[in-house]
């Protein structure tokens, strides 16, 4: 009878000592971290180089990105310093650049932070600069959208707006609140 109740506890620290070690071996591992975990993504590109083509071959836009990595659980994909470039009606040539974006999955719409900058030019010439801290472009309805304060700059004018809304289809923006213009002599 005494050698059960020494064997019962002997056995009982030995596989809590068994798996102590396999806890610690899976926190020393980085590759025993599941793949569908919110903090590593399921795959990534380096040099990323996206072409969106019409349904008459003709380019729409091309996105690139320096590292593009996925994430399966959040459906979406994160850029570093992406570039955008969209090319409009009339030759018009929209670029937008950012230090961070996302494209979502099921949207395919884009979402930019952190020093967001936009051109617009027609044929390599600038005619109109807009910054802003964050913007949203909406892919299917070529709308770009920001809700923080957006300033702006053209060889006539220049000026500040708390939001914008910008239709790619139609080149119309419209400017929110606390808007104000300064024209050039």
């Amino acid at each position: 009878m005494r050698r059960r109740y020494v064997l019962v506890p002997l056995l009982s620290l030995i596989v809590v000592i068994n798996l102590l070690e396999e806890d610690k071996q899976q926190k020393e591992d980085p590759f025993t971290v599941p793949v569908d975990s919110d903090e590593l993504p399921d795959y990534f590109m380096e040099q990323m180089v996206l072409k969106h083509y019409d349904e008459n071959g003709i380019l729409q836009a091309e996105i690139s990105s320096p590292i593009l990595s996925h994430y399966a659980n959040q459906r979406q994909a994160r850029m570093v310093e992406p570039v955008i470039t969209l090319f409009g009606v009339n030759k018009q040539i929209w670029q937008l650049t950012s230090l961070e974006g996302l494209i979502f999955d099921q949207t395919q719409d884009i979402a930019l932070k952190d020093n967001v900058n936009i051109k617009l030019g027609k044929s390599g010439e600038e005619q109109l600069q807009l910054a802003t801290q964050q913007l949203y472009y909406e892919f299917s309805a070529h709308r770009a959208s920001s809700q923080t304060e957006v300033v702006f700059e053209n060889a006539l004018a220049a000026g500040s707006a708390s939001g914008l809304l910008i239709d790619l289809n139609t080149e119309l923006f419209e400017l929110h609140k606390n808007v104000e213009i300064r024209f050039n002599d």
